[in-house]
């Protein structure tokens, strides 16, 4: 995204932490950004601070050394959500980029809450991808007036840097071919849509969820695109049900406009 100052990543040192920084330098090649890295030492994992700054030098001679940003490390003590959601605010962050491990409920469950609470991007990187580019771009959507369209800011800029096109996915669940949006929330998107190669998708389903990462997986999308606050009448699904789970299965990484 243009102009990117601050980023948020969460670690804990495992390898899900690294494959964020990982995918985290592949995306900010082309911004003199800084990276604010936060361990959060929860009273469930209370750790000596000398232990957490060896296991950070480890982490760093092993993950960091190439990395193309320029970082800090900050440790906070308290509860995990809301200690990161006081460093966003406390460092202002514009974008957040976290791993999640497959099947792990205690992540999934913390990038679904962390979404909700603060008010800049968040990207969710799943363990196991490792395709640092981005040539294809799905919006999830659904067609509802949205009456904010500075939230889509995100993925216009994502798509311009990457020149990656942006394939908009409806899931109709009634019994029919097509759906024709409605000229209102067609013209939300177009104004970020116009610059860029787009190209809107129509698909017919009652399960939403498997419709689109069905989608995601046979044309080989690189980055999902999802709402996750009420912008007019942009929820999928009511209380972001839909987007929760989407984030929990999807392969690839989410990115999660607020």
């Amino acid at each position: 995204m243009k102009n990117l100052r601050k980023i948020l990543i969460p670690i804990d040192f495992s390898p899900v932490a690294v494959n964020a920084v990982r995918y985290a330098n592949s995306i900010l090649e082309k911004h003199l950004a800084e990276v604010v890295l936060v361990y959060v030492n929860t009273p469930h994992s209370k750790m000596e601070e000398a232990v957490i700054k060896k296991l950070f030098k480890a982490f760093e001679a092993s993950s960091l050394k190439d990395v193309s940003f320029y970082y800090d490390f900050v440790m906070m003590n308290g509860e995990l959500l809301s200690e990161l959601v006081h460093a966003a605010e406390l460092f202002e962050a514009e974008l957040i980029i976290m791993g999640t491990k497959e099947n792990r409920k205690s992540d999934l469950s913390l990038a679904s809450a962390l979404t909700r609470s603060v008010y800049c991007p968040v990207i969710v990187v799943p363990e196991h991808f490792n395709n640092r580019r981005i040539r294809k771009i799905a919006y999830a959507n659904d067609y509802k007036p949205i009456r904010e369209s500075f939230v889509f800011k995100p993925l216009w800029e994502f798509a311009l840097e990457f020149r990656a096109k942006v394939y908009v996915l409806h899931v109709n669940q009634k019994k029919v071919e097509k759906l024709v949006p409605v000229d209102e929330s067609e013209s939300s998107l177009e104004y970020f849509l116009e610059s860029i190669e787009h190209e809107w998708v129509y698909l017919t389903s009652d399960d939403m969820e498997f419709a689109i990462n069905n989608y995601l997986k046979d044309n080989k999308i690189d980055l999902l695109v999802i709402l996750s606050r009420d912008h007019g009448s942009n929820q999928l699904e009511s209380e972001g049900r839909l987007v929760a789970r989407l984030t929990a299965h999807a392969q690839i990484p989410v990115l999660i406009l607020c």
